[in-house]
């Protein structure tokens, strides 16, 4: 007897096997991530952090409100030696362009450490302060494979710990000629549930796969079916606004095709399925 399967929480990426690999998609790769535009915007969802520091430095920075394009990090350079210089960050906008941040912080005796985020994400930010400026950060970043890396620490001194947690798009805070206070606008961070069904097909991992894009949301699924559920494909929206369609998952058919569009506001909040032995 099939046995029923919930899954509880917000859907927004698909993990599983599939029958024959990942079949469709031509994905070009530039820059960081592979964008599909479109014309029309939606507000960005992110979240902005409480800002971790001092309350010193002469100029406040807040990329995101500054620079409304930003999608995504590219790549980050950080100054430190007792405390946290500089840093830079450069980032990607949505006309798939590099866009270099002003350096937010003193030039350092010693050269920049860079971080390159090509392939990852990220996660979380870990720091020290003592209340006067920032002076120590590390980076926790995901990527291929959801292999978890560390960047830091970088600065060597401070007393209070902070941390910062998310899928970081861009950053806020005060500098003068040290970095006085910084903090993150973020993404909430996505989380894994276990997979259902057999093991004997090809591993699938849409957020992988699609190279970590900043998934805000399901817009459409794509359900081929008889009796059973022969293969599907996934279509994400984007902080930006932008959509990007992932690869179908199980093989060409003609079974029957059926598309689930879900409106504004709207996101899945449960999945329910029925699974047998060596099928699904």
């Amino acid at each position: 007897m099939a046995k029923l399967l919930p899954l509880v929480g917000v859907l927004l990426l698909v993990v599983g096997y599939s029958t024959a690999g990942l079949l469709q998609g031509n994905f070009p790769r530039q820059l960081k991530k592979s964008y599909i535009f479109k014309e029309d915007k939606v507000p960005r969802p992110l979240y902005k952090s409480s800002s971790e520091g001092g309350s010193g430095g002469t100029v406040a920075f807040d990329d995101i409100a500054n620079y409304s394009s930003i999608i995504g990090i590219h790549s980050i350079n950080i100054s430190s030696g007792n405390q946290v210089d500089s840093i830079e960050v450069i980032y990607i906008l949505s006309n798939k362009t590099l866009f270099h941040a002003p350096r937010r912080g003193r030039v350092a005796s010693q050269p920049p450490v860079n971080i390159s985020l090509v392939d990852e994400e990220i996660v979380k930010i870990e720091g020290k302060t003592n209340g006067m400026f920032v002076d120590q950060l590390t980076f926790t970043t995901v990527g291929p494979s959801y292999l978890h890396k560390q960047y830091g620490p970088f600065g060597r001194t401070g007393q209070l710990s902070f941390s910062l947690e998310g899928q970081v798009i861009g950053f806020f805070g005060r500098h003068g000629d040290m970095l006085d206070n910084i903090g993150i606008y973020s993404l909430e961070a996505l989380k894994k549930s276990s997979w259902f069904g057999d093991d004997s097909g090809d591993y699938f991992d849409d957020y992988v796969d699609l190279k970590f894009p900043p998934i805000v949301k399901i817009s459409r699924i794509f359900i081929w079916s008889n009796r059973h559920l022969t293969a599907y494909q996934v279509e994400y929206l984007l902080v930006d606004g932008s959509l990007m369609l992932g690869k179908q998952h199980g093989p060409e058919n003609n079974d029957g095709l059926t598309a689930i569009t879900f409106g504004d506001g709207e996101v899945i909040s449960a999945l329910e399925g029925a699974t047998i032995s060596n099928c699904s």
